[in-house]
């Protein structure tokens, strides 16, 4: 991972630490109130604090918080990766972010603001797909900067040993790339019309300039960005064409495509700074929408070298190579189509526990004496269901079954435990709610949902009776989700493919 850099918010300057920094670290870091709730020993002196400097405080991507009004470092944080201390459930491309102010700077939103600019920087400049952060129980201060800073609750640890040596209860939280984007006004979407073209000459031309440099010779970005510079050019486009721009949180575009009402795709071009963040994803499916809703059963575009790839990944299929006349230049570039799916995509309804959801995993995190409370009835255990991982391998087969199927949870919660109801529907909120937001069903009979498979592990509830095929999760046949995965691809016909 990258080394810390030094980052500006409002009110502080996030800079690497340094050694002058150990008299300004200790005066804060020497507050019980302050290291005994976080977990770790109080600083007892400068030396001590010049030590934790040059060792903890000098891991990449661990900043000082320096107030802009005085120079002064008044707290520290940090983002962790998998390689270092983590969270458990932690993955790769996920990190965790750990902080502490000094007392007098309590109450005034400090930390909520380098919070917030380090998911920025999670998301945005590192590339990651999750952010934790944890808390141990009482600590209601670091719990309530998470809640501003959007946060969700996960899962609690109990009876871990701190740093400290004592036991302890933790809780963590988490927020997905996704879930970030949406609290943030990422990836938001809107229709381009004829006073919006400057826009889009602006993007066009830079992008050609800078992301298409890595596959043209400088003579021919320069020819090919000047196309767009032509009086009225876009004015038309617009006014002719369907285009759609993607929009960050402060107004500005970072991306857009256009496509015909015949289906001929004209342009889809991403900012350079906004490459690899799944924009074009978003804008070529829109993209395909438009022309399904419009009858259009196959898609044609012209693609350049540096684009191909992408499309190819994309389901389209090169017809033929060419050079085609951009301004004075012939370049290079490939003539790409995809057939649209025929019909409706087959509906696929997935069951929750030991299919989904790891059920053990919430029994474990269990103290003895809740087990003992409710033995013989450990489903009913108020809030449960919430404290679940995922089954290895769930999150990312619901991912790739959403490309080909619609997809609808279908579960069961105990009828004695109220709090299993609500739990669920926290649970996915937190790890699957770009998937499943308001698809999700919860009863006790499954045969009366009407669809073309059920996954699910028991036959109870109407499981048996269900009118599709049933697909038994952990059975010899499909023992596990890339077994399921594979059969349910198997079935699809060419055009759902």
């Amino acid at each position: 991972m990258k080394k810390g850099i030094e980052i500006e918010t409002e009110r502080l300057i996030l800079r690497p630490w340094a050694p002058e920094d150990a008299e300004a670290l200790y005066k804060y870091a020497s507050d019980p109130e302050i290291g005994i709730a976080a977990g770790w020993e109080p600083h007892k002196s400068v030396d001590d604090s010049l030590a934790i400097i040059r060792t903890v405080f000098a891991a990449p991507e661990t900043y000082a918080m320096v107030l802009k009004s005085t120079g002064e470092p008044v707290g520290s944080i940090g983002i962790m990766f998998t390689t270092g201390l983590h969270s458990a459930g932690m993955e790769e491309d996920e990190a965790e972010i750990g902080y502490w102010i000094g007392r007098p700077y309590w109450g005034q939103g400090l930390t909520p603001e380098a919070v917030r600019r380090l998911l920025k920087r999670c998301f945005l400049e590192l590339r990651q797909n999750a952010v934790w952060c944890g808390h141990y129980e009482g600590n209601d201060k670091s719990r309530r900067v998470m809640e501003k800073c959007g946060f969700t609750f996960h899962h609690s640890e109990r009876c871990k040993i701190s740093p400290l040596g004592d036991v302890r209860t933790e809780h963590f939280t988490r927020i997905s790339r996704d879930e970030w984007y949406r609290q943030n006004g990422m990836a938001s979407f809107r229709t381009m019309n004829p006073a919006d073209s400057h826009l889009l000459r602006e993007l066009f031309h830079d992008t050609v300039l800078t992301v298409n440099a890595a596959d043209y010779t400088p003579e021919e970005t320069q020819d090919w960005a000047s196309c767009g510079d032509r009086e009225g050019h876009w004015e038309r486009l617009t006014g002719t064409m369907h285009f759609i721009a993607a929009m960050d949180t402060d107004g500005e575009m970072t991306g857009f495509a256009g496509i015909r009402d015949d289906g001929y795709l004209h342009s889809m071009f991403i900012h350079k700074d906004w490459q690899r963040y799944g924009i074009a994803t978003v804008l070529l499916e829109k993209m395909e929408k438009y022309a399904a809703d419009h009858g259009v059963s196959e898609i044609t575009c012209e693609v350049s070298i540096t684009a191909r790839g992408f499309f190819e990944s994309r389901g389209y299929s090169v017809v033929t190579e060419q050079r085609r006349r951009a301004n004075r230049l012939e370049l290079t570039n490939f003539v790409m189509k995809k057939r649209l799916p025929d019909g409706l995509k087959k509906r696929v309804f997935i069951d929750m526990d030991n299919v989904l959801v790891d059920f053990q995993s919430g029994i474990d995190r269990q103290t003895e004496e809740i087990l003992r409370e409710y033995e013989g009835r450990t489903d009913e255990i108020p809030g449960l269901f919430a404290e679940m991982l995922p089954m290895p391998g769930a999150i990312g087969a619901v991912h790739e079954l959403q490309k080909h199927f619609d997809l609808y949870i279908l579960s069961t919660a105990p009828w004695k435990n109220p709090s299993a109801w609500s739990d669920k529907v926290k649970w996915v909120t937190r790890h699957l709610d770009d998937v499943f937001h308001k698809r999700m069903v919860i009863t006790h009979c499954k045969n009366l949902c009407k669809g073309d498979y059920l996954i699910d592990d028991r036959s109870k509830n109407g499981t048996s009776e269900f009118e599709g095929e049933w697909i038994q999760f952990g059975s010899a046949r499909f023992p596990d989700w890339d077994a399921v995965v594979s059969y349910l691809l198997k079935g699809l016909s060419p055009d759902q493919k």
